[in-house]
């Protein structure tokens, strides 16, 4: 400090030989044994004090005030010695600061209490004499990491003496009592020794209020007097039993909390053993349970204090880059996810979410940059672990308010607009999550609910500039690809809006509700009046079509194509076997005067989701060509086609007698094309079809004969008798396992024999049978062999006595 600038009143606070009197006690000479370091410091240092009375008259009180809990119990200690001139340096250091600024800032503006880069060194050294010899041989093992583990060169052979003062509570309480004194906020040091020694501090602190030994030593030493921690005042060195407790909560509530953060956390963790040197291999010491519970209890009034959970994250962020460097960012914030799910004590489920979390909510929808990422990564972490311990809390208090325009669609009837700015944070918070939250997450399952309604977004968006339309194509294509493929029949039909559809996984979007663009280039969402109809088959079709573009280009390599095709033919499937057509259908008697009209209605979305359906299904046929047969399992095919053909048999004999009134079959010579030519592509495609999937290919000649000879539709009895004959070669040229015998080779062997004229010679069983419905040979058939001789047209019949052919 530049005394000469200052006003006459502060010149008679000696600051600079203060400052030499600690650059004096904490020289450190190498190879020179701690011990005897301190005993050549504390002599030079009183000597130099020596020189100056005021210096002299007031270390002397301050150090009579110090000792006043310890004089009687170590008088010849030269560490204990050695500490209080140190503490007794440090008190007056501080209170020159806190009167020199009093005197306001000099002609530059800076305050003259502000210190030099060098002077803060010398300052600093001094704390960490303070700390080592005051502070860490006091502490339990376990509770911060011990001397020998901090410094890099060994201790020297003099030094064993430092690990044998453990248990001298009133010195660790006189060595926390005078820093806590001087990190008060009018003194300049406090961010100086909070920043540097937190850990330390935090770590004394919590030992004085919560080990039993020291509780009940401060209990009996405090006879009787006790009262809490005040800001200012001097300096009172009485023993208070309640003084660690309120001083804590002090130091708590000034400290930056995400420093505050890191610190418990790293308190928490196991600590090196005590060794001789640094370098040597040391085992872990865990720590104490007291120590671990008060830390806990810290972290929950941290976290639930506003925006706690941010500044916990910050803490963790850099404590998880010096523990587990080089991990993923989700796995980093999973253990910080499953601390914040567990319930406090004495905490309930609804009072403990209802705090917690709209942080969550405020930090998912956080515009962060590059370095923020770490907010959503323990966001999403935090979400999964809260549905995962307590999933109904977790829906009414978080996922519910997060993705509020979206349930507010999947109600039965939307009764108030929503704007274009509602939509789009959400479906922008939607986005992150899908970036960020990996395959099976809790938040990311909560999210892939709403897919039937964030489709018809994508859907309206396709034709138009809005800005959303990117953003709802990654999402959407995200949850199509990440859908159990067991779910998938319940989608195609929540998008296909089936009226009888028993869902339970997707939400589906209302009745009323439709969509416009919005001023900014979001969608508007607002209800339509009653009687209006929001859709028709020209918007089903355009879905059908959107839904296999997404399929062909974004989805290409996840092989849905195949599962979904399976999925749209199951349900047209049961759209023919329901037998859903108007002029089928008998006409009861209305009940009600709405019955009628409620009738009708149902009627025109039973039509809707059943021309959805097969439009889907051609679509896919069409588009996808032969990546159906990539995707999609032949048996889950062959069984669907059987279901097919046998539903139009089935039909077919009714009708035939009697049984049943006339009317067409939705889809009926449609449904029987895609059977027949998917049939087609599986016996051209798959070789081995009839070795691997023989049983269910069994009962298709039987229907496939049948449709032949009685389908009034020209071209599918020829297409139905044709893959007849094909399965009947199948069943002549490929040869059975052994010991087994086809059934379809047996039929066709008696109908063969049955075919041939009497006395005609039985047919070895070699050669392979004759199937009656095998067309002529046609021009295709290879010429017979030259060499043979033919066969003369007037050459007689071959009679009984002829040797059967081999």
């Amino acid at each position: 400090l530049n005394l000469q600038k200052m006003s006459a009143n502060c010149k008679e606070f000696p600051v600079e030989f203060t400052l030499k009197l600690c650059k004096s006690l904490t020289r450190r000479e190498p190879k020179v044994g701690l011990l005897s370091q301190i005993e050549q410091n504390l002599k030079s240092a009183i000597s130099l004090i020596q020189e100056d009375a005021f210096t002299l008259l007031t270390m002397k009180n301050l150090e009579g005030k110090i000792s006043s809990l310890t004089s009687s119990h170590h008088q010849d200690d030269l560490v204990w010695l050695f500490v209080l001139k140190s503490l007794s340096l440090l008190v007056h250091l501080c209170d020159q600061l806190v009167e020199i600024n009093k005197c306001g800032p000099n002609e530059k503006g800076i305050s003259p209490a502000l210190l030099s880069v060098a002077n803060q060194k010398a300052v600093e050294s001094l704390l960490q004499f303070i700390v080592a010899l005051g502070l860490l041989p006091h502490l339990e093992p376990g509770v911060v990491a011990p001397l020998s583990a901090r410094i890099k060169s060994p201790l020297p052979s003099d030094d064993h003496t430092l690990s044998a003062r453990n248990g001298r509570i009133l010195e660790l309480y006189t060595t926390a009592k005078v820093i806590i004194y001087c990190t008060r906020e009018e003194i300049s040091l406090g961010p100086l020794i909070i920043s540097k020694f937190l850990s330390d501090i935090l770590a004394s602190l919590i030992q004085l209020s919560s080990s039993p030994q020291c509780v009940q030593s401060l209990a009996v030493s405090s006879l009787g007097v006790d009262s809490e921690y005040s800001e200012g005042g001097p300096l009172d060195m009485t023993v208070q039993e309640a003084w660690p407790r309120s001083a804590l909560q002090h130091l708590i509530r000034r400290t930056y909390k995400p420093l505050l953060v890191r610190e418990l956390l790293l308190l928490q963790a196991p600590k090196p053993s005590q060794g001789r040197s640094a370098s040597s291999s040391r085992s872990l010491v865990l720590p104490p349970k007291w120590l671990v519970a008060a830390c806990g209890r810290f972290l929950t009034q941290v976290v639930l204090s506003r925006d706690g959970l941010m500044a916990v994250v910050k803490g963790f962020s850099d404590t998880a880059v010096k523990v587990s460097q080089g991990s993923s960012e989700w796995r980093k914030f999973e253990s910080l996810a499953g601390i914040v799910a567990r319930l406090p004590a004495k905490a309930t489920v609804p009072e403990y979410y209802k705090q917690i979390c709209p942080q969550v909510l405020r930090m998912l929808k956080l515009t962060v940059s590059e370095d923020g990422k770490q907010f959503h990564f323990a966001a999403c972490a935090i979400g999964s672990a809260l549905l995962s311990s307590h999933p109904e809390a977790a829906k009414m208090h978080l996922t519910i308010p997060l993705f509020q325009p979206l349930h507010l669609l999947s109600a039965n009837q939307i009764t108030a607009d929503l704007s274009e700015e509602q939509l789009t944070e959400c479906i922008n918070v939607l986005k992150m999550i899908t970036n960020v939250c990996p395959p099976g997450s809790l938040l990311l399952a909560a999210a892939i609910k709403y897919l039937p309604i964030l489709f018809e977004l994508w859907v309206f968006t396709s034709g138009t500039v809005s800005h959303l339309k990117s953003p709802l194509r990654s999402v959407v294509s995200f949850c199509l690809g990440q859908c159990d493929r067991s779910q998938l029949d319940s989608l195609v039909q929540c998008i296909g809006w089936k009226s009888s559809s028993e869902n339970q996984v997707f939400e589906k979007i209302c009745k009323n509700a439709s969509f416009k663009l919005g001023d900014e280039g979001g969608i508007a969402v607002f209800a339509l009046a009653e009687g209006d109809k929001k859709y028709g088959i020209d918007h089903l079709e355009a879905k059908a079509r959107r839904l296999v573009e997404l399929l062909l280009s974004d989805l290409k390599a996840s092989s849905l194509i195949g599962p979904i095709f399976c999925a749209s033919l199951k349900e047209l499937v049961d759209i023919l076997t329901e037998g859903q057509s108007t002029s089928a259908k008998k006409q009861t008697p209305a009940t009600t005067l709405l019955a009628p009209e409620d009738k009708l209605e149902n009627t025109f979305e039973d039509h809707c989701w059943n021309h959805f359906c097969l439009y889907l299904v051609a679509c896919l046929c069409e588009e996808a060509g032969d990546g159906i047969l990539r995707d999609a399992k032949p048996a889950r095919l062959l069984v669907l086609i059987a279901s097919i053909m046998s539903v139009h048999v089935e039909r077919m004999k009714k009708d035939e007698a009697g049984l049943e009134e006339g009317g067409e079959v939705f889809g009926d010579h449609i449904s029987l094309t895609i059977a027949s030519g998917l049939l087609s592509a599986l016996l051209a495609n798959q070789h081995d079809l009839y070795r691997t999937e023989r049983q269910l290919l069994s009962p298709l000649p039987t229907l496939l004969q049948y449709l032949g000879s009685h389908h009034p539709v020209e071209g599918i009895a020829s297409s139905c008798n044709e893959l007849h004959i094909c399965l009947a070669t199948l069943g002549a040229t490929f040869t059975p396992a052994k010991g087994t015998e086809d059934k379809i080779v047996k039929e066709t062997r008696k109908l063969s024999q049955a075919a041939m004229p009497k006395g005609t010679p039985p047919v070895n069983k070699d050669t392979p049978p004759v199937n009656k419905d095998t067309p002529p040979i046609n021009k295709g058939t290879p010429p017979v062999n030259k060499d043979t001789p033919p066969v003369n047209k007037d050459t007689p019949p071959i009679n009984k006595g002829t040797p059967p052919v081999n």
